[in-house]
């Protein structure tokens, strides 16, 4: 026994079964209309979620960590750190034997941060995975990054007296982008950072190579959920994926502590200059957004009220799992609601409340316990209050029982 008690306050059925009701969403752009009907479809667990960056990923990610741990399934996953930036395949492939499973299994899940490259994916992963990703409002993102990597912080502590966010972003837009506007946008971790991620490359760019980027996108990803319509998307990709409703439950388990400054209003010209700046993530977001609320807009009213349903089981379960009257200071720049004492005891919400660069590691060590590099870490990550020593003890792919 793990000693934990697993009582899951959500009925989710027998995560064993394959197959499941669930609803079928078939669009026809060319007639533009949408059929939904109740069907029976297997469930589906080879997928590819790109992990962008400041979009709420981090959130969300736990959800699939929790998702394919509890099935036994396998993670692609870099040992060394939480991030795939830019590693060749080659080496990818040679690192670790957690990134190489056995002849009898494959990878089916991957949900790193990473710059996507469609070569190095299709080396890794099954064919018949499932390719999604989360956008955000470009202008909210970027201020968010702004603040969550300190260079407004930075920016304060040099002059001389206290400024407003729009004179922090100015100043870091004189030092980093020449005044002439141009033909040409750059693209970095930090402009167009959403764009990076999914694999436009870095520096600058034409408004074609960004149509084009968005073209292969388009093509090649089977769904792409939008932060501004969270809900709504994590219920259809639900749907689309066969889940449960309680297998996409997650925790609103930190908030930043710059929440106030990040709301600060900036100018209509700053604001025009910055979306200028951020074309690149504007066409991507703006064309995915677009065909993201046309899909909803086709659905039938039962839509509507299975979102509902989840909203409610998700505040249902929060509510037990944490407390959100206590705000804790966390890393960079967060406050962290701390588990309550059932949330301790339950391993579905310690592993939701969880960082997801710890869960990162820790299923890391698992999948590969003999790595000289795991048995060094062991130590720390066992010392985290997911009770990671019960956690291993648990059998891959065992269902949780009370």
């Amino acid at each position: 026994s793990s000693g934990i008690n697993a009582e899951w306050p959500i009925t989710a059925g027998d995560i064993q079964q394959s197959e499941q009701s669930s609803l079928l969403v078939t669009l026809n752009t060319g007639k533009n209309n949408a059929k939904l009907e109740n069907h029976h479809c297997k469930e589906k667990s080879n997928f590819v979620f790109v992990k962008t960056h400041k979009t709420g990923t981090s959130t969300f990610v736990n959800v699939l960590y929790r998702f394919g741990w509890f099935r036994g399934l396998n993670f692609a996953v870099y040992p060394y750190t939480h991030q795939l930036f830019n590693i060749q395949p080659s080496r990818l492939m040679k690192v670790s034997p957690s990134l190489k499973p056995s002849k009898s299994s494959r990878y089916n899940i991957m949900c790193q941060h990473m710059v996507y490259d469609l070569e190095l994916v299709n080396q890794i992963m099954p064919k018949d995975a499932m390719y999604f990703s989360l956008l955000r409002d470009p202008l909210k993102a970027f201020v968010s990054f702004f603040i969550f990597y300190n260079y407004d912080r930075r920016i304060q502590a040099k002059a001389r007296n206290p400024i407003s966010l729009e004179e922090s972003i100015r100043t870091f837009l004189d030092n980093q982008i020449p005044s002439t506007l141009s033909d040409k946008f750059y693209v970095n971790s930090m402009f167009n950072s959403m764009s990076y991620d999914l694999g436009l490359g870095k520096g600058k760019v034409s408004l074609e190579d960004v149509n084009q980027f968005v073209g292969r996108l388009d093509k090649r990803f089977d769904y792409m959920m939008i932060l501004e319509h969270f809900d709504e998307s994590i219920t259809l990709l639900a749907d689309l994926m066969c889940w449960d409703i309680a297998d996409v439950l997650y925790l609103n388990r930190m908030q930043s502590m710059k929440k106030e400054r990040s709301r600060e209003p900036l100018s209509a010209e700053l604001e025009a200059l910055l979306k200028r700046h951020l074309t690149p993530d504007y066409k991507l977001y703006d064309h995915f957004r677009d065909r993201l609320l046309n899909r909803f807009a086709q659905l039938p009213s039962s839509f509507k009220l299975k979102v509902e349903e989840f909203q409610e089981q998700r505040k249902q379960f929060e509510e037990k799992c944490i407390d959100s009257s206590i705000s804790e200071p966390g890393v960079y720049n967060t406050l962290t609601h701390p588990l309550t004492a059932y949330g301790q005891e339950n391993i579905n919400c310690s592993l939701l409340h969880e960082r997801d660069v710890t869960l990162t590691k820790l299923i890391s060590l698992l999948q590969d316990p003999d790595s000289s590099r795991r048995k060094r870490e062991r130590g720390t990550v066992a010392v985290k209050a997911l009770h990671y020593a019960d956690l291993a003890q648990i059998p891959r792919g065992e269902k949780l029982t009370s």
